[in-house]
């Protein structure tokens, strides 16, 4: 059996799911490899890093995109000859990670490098290492993209389709490649610009499936920190209309707030927010053994995305929500609506002015149904993944 890096450079703060989602991808491919070696950013906190096991190794490259506060583990900088440098710096820095990286594991043909959620610096590093080593021996790849960070670099005018360039002129038509998407819009964008097949792979197996609560009111939940493109701004309206039809508080609501540095301009719709009868709202980050709890006790996952913005985009919360055993709610022409079409996780309206409908329609539906509907759909979706893992990375030996 051969070992697996589970890389992802961008796994570099709290909140957020690059955490969580790098400890589910090490425990479902524990059994699969004979080494399973989760690799995250240098300046992930000491105590998670410590906690789940990963190796902090990568510089962080993307502090214009989303700015980290000063961390318990100060950057590593790997010392690479002088010789390694590119008019992007921080293409030099991820370069020389990346051959630091290949050196320090002694990683050969026998292993398989997997990003889980492919970014730009760390990928591209990654493919320029590989171009200086022989075509013999060089690891496996396995690649997902999930259609974020991918884009994240403005030293170059277009960010993925030098990424895809760059891992053409590479890999070529190499077959120790496996090129992935979390959504089948993706997929079906890279197939066409890789000339090459493109699985479809969503989270894997991430959560046993949780009796939706028999009794009490019906708990409709907001998951993830709150930001414009997941609809934040369309909740209070949402709600009102929900709280209109449902004065008796049948029907509630919990989600997260903004983050602070975004909340001081947003006060007035908060505070009307907060005001609401039958809301909950809670902080901007919490801890994945809260997230559990929340999705445990709702009955319904809402989900108003912005449509351009997951037009190729899936969602973490759409994935956790269906192997919890929750329908979700939300809207059309995003990505992951195909998803939740295909396999009846939920229900998907037109507009925002739907969904309160939708909600009632959830809460009108026996408990009893709505969970033997959600079994049978998470039974769907959760075999199809597992198929196509055992497809694209290989079964366990």
């Amino acid at each position: 059996m051969s070992r697996l890096f589970i890389c992802d450079p961008v796994c570099a703060q709290e909140f957020g799911h690059s955490v969580v989602a790098l400890n589910y991808f090490t425990k479902t491919f524990a059994s699969r490899f004979a080494e399973v070696i989760p690799i995250c950013c240098n300046r992930l906190s000491a105590r998670l890093v410590t906690k789940y096991g990963f190796q902090a190794f990568y510089s962080y490259y993307y502090e214009d995109y989303i700015p980290l506060p000063i961390s318990s583990l100060l950057r590593q900088d790997h010392k690479i000859g002088d010789e390694i440098s590119f008019d992007d710096s921080l293409e030099t820095l991820a370069t020389k990670d990346a051959i630091s990286l290949l050196q320090h594991f002694s990683v050969s043909s026998a292993d398989v490098v997997f990003f889980p959620s492919a970014d730009f610096y760390g990928l591209l590093g990654l493919l320029n290492a590989l171009a200086l080593m022989p075509l013999n021996a060089r690891p496996q790849l396995k690649l997902r993209f999930i259609g974020v960070m991918e884009h994240a670099s403005k030293g170059f005018r277009d960010p993925e389709r030098t990424l895809l360039r760059r891992l053409h002129e590479v890999c070529g038509s190499a077959d120790n490649v496996s090129i992935g998407a979390e959504t089948p819009a993706l997929a079906d964008r890279l197939a066409s610009l890789l000339d090459t097949h493109v699985e479809v792979i969503a989270y894997p197996n991430l959560a046993d499936v949780v009796p939706i609560p028999k009794v009490g009111p019906f708990y409709v939940f907001c998951p993830g920190s709150a930001r414009h493109d997941k609809g934040y701004l369309s909740l209070l309206s949402v709600f009102t209309q929900v709280r209109e039809r449902d004065p008796a508080l049948s029907i509630r609501f919990v989600a997260q707030q903004l983050p602070p540095r975004d909340a001081v301009q947003f006060l007035s719709y908060t505070t009307k927010m907060y005001a609401l009868p039958g809301v909950e709202l809670l902080g901007h980050s919490i801890s994945e053994d809260e997230m559990c709890l929340r999705y445990e006790q709702c009955s319904a996952v809402l989900l108003p995305y912005d449509e351009q913005t997951y037009k190729y985009r899936g969602s973490a919360a759409m994935m956790e929500a269906a192997y919890f055993g929750r329908p979700v709610i939300t809207l059309d022409n995003t990505a992951f609506a195909e998803q939740v079409r295909y396999y009846k996780l939920g229900k998907i309206c037109r507009d925002l002015g739907d969904m309160h409908g939708a909600i009632e329609d959830l809460a009108r539906t026996p408990r009893i149904e709505l969970q033997r509907n959600a079994a049978q759909s998470r039974f769907r979706f959760s075999s199809d993944i597992e198929s196509t893992y055992d497809r694209w990375m290989g079964k366990a030996a």
